[in-house]
């Protein structure tokens, strides 16, 4: 169901209106983006910021995004950072009838191994003993089951996406017909978003700009575990389609751009790079722990194994003879990598000692941990992406350790600019770049942001990309 109601005159209400503050643009654009306040996830930033930005050129703005109250986490104080008269209209994922089937039947199967656990020893020994017999053709049953279960999750998650952007863009639509947006803007991830703006844009006439914070299709980005002929057909499908009906395709990095100009040569006056940026309210001087600290912020999905981490820090720890009471390894957001926690790979390599696993938190609490680093790190990224906590971390008085194979868009972005950006497999670099930076502390040396002298800034990029919508409006 949409999150707002509907007015006396039949207006739709939105769940959240920035208070006005007297002054009205006299432009408006409809953004259409899963994640935004008060949902704190990284992906929620980069429109937060580009609203404000919007307003100081007569941009107001309405957005279409999940119903607040599906956030895993929730910051209401960003919506005080909101510009004068944004209205929010929540739209609530629903689970398919399909989806309903499907819990139940793991709710059955999971009752069914817990009464064969009861099973007695004889029993089990001989269920055992034919497991045995048959293990030679297990192989390729398994990855059999394997490639089904990756076509069924990906069916099931556009059949999902596809409920959300459908009721989207119908409530799109009659925000459209009585607003009159100049643009119908999209962001993504989630990319059913996108799906969801083109039809808007096109029941309407008003120009569609595509915003993809992450490839939509590329190999790196294609999520293993829906991992496809069914993910790779309907994912170029939806691209191919939404790119030849937008009038400006975003992009977050030049990487990015090239990949996309060379799949779509007909449309390569199109592309824009836009990166994130960085942002003024990141750079305050943190009180810096005695100890010398090594800090990650963030998710840990399929690629940002933190083991050779661990084991360039072990490394360091041998070479510098420290104690937990020197050196520490603190990590805020996923407590496991693979389904293994990250304390239990910390015991095996030897650094359980010297690390802290601490759960996610609002963005104010991650900057407060993070400023109080003497080591923030970047784990390794997809080729075309760049992590969003990177554009964090140069604005921090910290030593910046990237782990990033060479030509990625991180490691352009970071080239030449004063942080160590380390191949992911060289556990000797990692040492030596903790080994020198720890030094320099006990030196008494503090490093400057990277981005001192302004060159990431977020506000040089939105004007990138207003410059743009000014000329499409």
């Amino acid at each position: 169901m949409h999150n707002q109601v509907m007015s006396a005159n039949g207006g739709i209400v939105p769940f959240f209106t920035a208070p006005s503050s007297g002054e009205t643009p006299s432009r408006r654009l409809l953004l259409v983006s899963h994640s935004f306040p008060p949902d704190a996830s990284i992906g929620a930033l980069r429109w937060q910021k580009l609203a404000s930005a919007a307003f100081a050129r007569d941009w107001g703005i309405d957005v279409i995004m999940m119903d607040p109250a599906e956030s895993p986490l929730r910051e209401d104080s960003r919506l005080r950072e909101l510009p004068a008269g944004t209205h929010l209209y929540g739209v609530a994922t629903r689970e398919l009838l399909l989806e309903r089937w499907l819990r139940s039947a793991i709710r059955l199967r999971n009752q069914i191994r817990d009464m064969r656990a009861l099973s007695t020893a004889t029993g089990r020994s001989a269920v055992r003993s034919v497991s045995s017999q048959v293990e030679p053709g297990t192989g390729s049953i398994r990855s059999g089951l394997t490639a089904l279960k990756r076509t069924y999750l990906a069916r099931m998650f556009f059949n999902h996406w596809s409920d959300w952007a459908d009721r989207s863009a119908r409530l799109g639509v009659s925000l459209a017909r009585a607003q009159g947006y100049r643009v119908v803007v999209s962001s993504g991830p989630p990319h059913m978003a996108h799906v969801s703006a083109q039809r808007i844009a096109r029941a309407t006439g008003a120009p569609h700009v595509l915003d993809l914070r992450d490839p939509w299709f590329s190999d790196d980005a294609e999520p293993e575990e829906m991992r496809s002929a069914l993910w790779r057909e309907r994912t170029m499908m939806l691209e191919r389609a939404a790119v030849s009906e937008a009038a400006l395709v975003v992009v977050n990095t030049e990487s990015c751009r090239v990949m996309m100009a060379a799949r779509y040569p007909a449309y390569v006056k199109r592309f824009l790079t836009v990166m994130n940026g960085a942002d003024a309210d990141v750079r305050r001087d943190g009180t810096l722990d005695a100890r010398f600290i090594i800090a990650h912020a963030g998710t840990l999905y399929s690629g940002r194994d933190p083991r050779n981490l661990f084991r360039g820090v072990a490394g360091a720890i041998r070479e510098l003879g420290v104690t937990p009471q020197q050196l520490s390894v603190r990590f805020m957001g996923d407590a496991s990598y693979n389904g293994v926690s990250l304390v239990t790979l910390a015991h095996e390599i030897g650094i359980a000692d010297f690390f802290e696993s601490l759960p996610m938190r609002p963005r104010s609490e991650a900057l407060a941990m993070l400023r109080a680093a003497a080591m923030v790190v970047a784990l390794p990224h997809p080729v075309h992406t760049i992590p969003g906590k990177v554009f964090e971390y140069v604005q921090l008085q910290a030593w910046l350790l990237a782990l990033s194979m060479p030509g990625t868009a991180t490691e352009l972005l970071l080239r030449d600019s004063g942080a160590d950006v380390v191949h992911p497999d060289d556990v000797v670099g990692m040492t030596r770049a903790i080994v020198r930076c720890y030094r320099d502390m006990r030196a008494g040396a503090r490093p400057v942001p990277i981005n001192a002298d302004g060159r990431f800034d977020r506000a040089r990029q939105a004007a990138l990309l207003l410059d743009a919508l000014d000329r499409l409006a």
